[in-house]
């Protein structure tokens, strides 16, 4: 199992089975904060891609506007990984979702604001159109009323 990984990048790599011993451990990345690293994984004989980021910690900003910049290169600095793979669709949950978001929790959902994440990635995903061509990027919520409430701030 990846030790050190808890919250979103736990629950993926339990879900993937990622416990090859032969496998890097989360902290052998030593990514620094927004930056990404695709690593393939054997799965019962099947590769899987996955795209490792080092989320920003909100409590390293001193302004929300600061923030999302840095979560913005987090997830342009995905989006460049996953531009480089044969794969098609990206799964992609909110980076700093949970315990990193810090000051910028939505107290009432228990998780990082879902205007933050839709800012971030919508100014990612402009900045990086040209080359998504014939892409998909699908963003997942684990969390039920989190994905309710950015399903609406979409919608709206």
């Amino acid at each position: 199992m990846w030790t050190g990984a808890g919250g979103a990048s736990g629950a993926i790599y339990t879900k993937l089975n990622l416990n090859n011993p032969d496998d890097p451990k989360e902290s052998d990345l030593k990514l620094e904060a927004t930056k990404a690293e695709t690593k393939k994984h054997k799965m019962g004989g099947e590769t899987r891609t996955v795209i490792h980021v080092h989320s920003p910690q909100g409590q390293n900003y001193n302004t929300l506007d600061e923030f999302i910049d840095a979560l913005t290169t987090s997830y342009e600095n995905v989006i460049d990984e996953f531009i480089k793979t044969d794969k098609t669709t990206l799964a992609l949950c909110p980076i700093s979702g949970g315990i990193y978001a810090d000051k910028y929790i939505n107290n009432t959902l228990g998780h990082l604001d879902p205007s933050i994440t839709v800012k971030a990635l919508a100014k990612a995903l402009e900045n990086k159109k040209e080359k998504l061509e014939e892409k998909t990027i699908r963003l997942y919520n684990f969390d039920k009323k989190v994905h309710k409430a950015t399903k609406a701030l979409i919608q709206s």
